[in-house]
């Protein structure tokens, strides 16, 4: 049989065999449904055995209570997935897409989250301890805000700062509910960042949050202050 032909941003080559009349596997066809009852078992075999399962179309998958300890998901579409009480410790997401994904009560922590696109998804009661987001915690929604705002389409960089926020606040509500006041300080902050980029560029409200900002990072670093 042909093997597939997906090549991860990693550079990692899939080893899985194409299916018939399609040059990809199973596991990276986004039409063939990932609904079926073998679906978490199999991808729990994958895990234990630390197979790589980088850029997995997984979409609407029903993993509840899934072992997938320490799993290669990087890249991988999550979409509306069920991971509610997920033992996902150490899993790494990072850029997958977990849009509307179900990730309550799931342990992540030491998980590696940079990248990912969280929006819409279920965090409530989930384990972020110790979980790694990359460069000072900013979201990949805000950064491709920033691009967007960067050439000029203000209409999309607005769309993609709503949906950054909505995240940031999320998050921050996570942590403060974990009593992880710090971390959830930095996520507050960059929640404010990106509510005062969707203002007007010239308008008061913008200029006043901007000199809060400025003075005390929205309260977060006090010591702007006192310089």
């Amino acid at each position: 049989m042909p093997q597939c032909s997906y090549t991860g941003p990693s550079g990692r080559h899939c080893e899985e065999s194409a299916q018939d009349n399609s040059d990809i596997c199973f596991w990276h066809d986004r039409n063939a449904p990932k609904t079926g009852e073998n679906i978490k078992s199999l991808l729990e075999q994958k895990a234990r055995a630390r197979e790589s399962m980088e850029g997995y179309e997984l979409g609407q998958a029903s993993l509840e209570d899934a072992y997938l300890i320490e799993a290669d998901l990087s890249y991988a579409n999550l979409t509306r997935v069920n991971l509610k009480d997920g033992h996902l410790f150490g899993i790494n997401l990072k850029s997958a897409r977990l849009f509307k994904t179900n990730l309550e009560h799931a342990n992540l922590k030491e998980a590696v989250l940079e990248g990912a696109d969280l929006l819409g998804a279920n965090l409530n009661d989930t384990d972020l301890e110790r979980v790694r987001w990359g460069d000072r915690y900013i979201l990949r929604n805000h950064l491709e805000a920033e691009n967007l705002e960067k050439h000029g389409d203000q209409r999309g960089a607005r769309a993609k700062y709503l949906e950054s926020e909505e995240i940031y606040r999320s998050i921050c509500k996570r942590y403060e509910a974990a009593g992880t006041r710090d971390i959830a300080g930095d996520f507050f902050y960059w929640e404010m960042v990106v509510k005062r980029k969707q203002l007007p560029l010239f308008s008061f409200f913008r200029a006043w949050s901007k000199l809060v900002d400025l003075l005390c990072g929205y309260g977060e670093m006090p010591y702007r202050a006192i310089g």
